[in-house]
């Protein structure tokens, strides 16, 4: 089974100035504002997320594979419940 590896926000944007452009100049191209983008990097936006995925030549899956599944499906969230520290 392959070890699954969730990129580290750098990684996408070293890889997005690679490849001759800048998330700003993306999220232009894109209809959005230069910063909207951004978010996509840190937060579950399945658009956004495409977007940057697409750009790369990536699936979703393989950017972020905490929250899209192999067929690229939107993952549920999983709740976390808070721990208790001992008094």
């Amino acid at each position: 089974m392959a070890v699954r590896r969730i990129w580290h926000a750098q990684d996408i944007l070293a890889e997005i100035r690679k490849s001759g452009t800048t998330l700003a100049a993306l999220s232009r191209q894109n209809g959005f504002s230069s910063r909207s983008l951004n978010s996509a990097l840190t937060k579950r936006w399945p658009r956004g997320n495409a977007i940057i995925a697409s750009h790369l030549g990536a699936t979703r899956h393989q950017i972020w594979p905490h929250w899209f599944g192999p067929n690229d499906e939107l993952l549920p969230l999983i709740k976390r419940v808070p721990s208790r520290k001992a008094a």
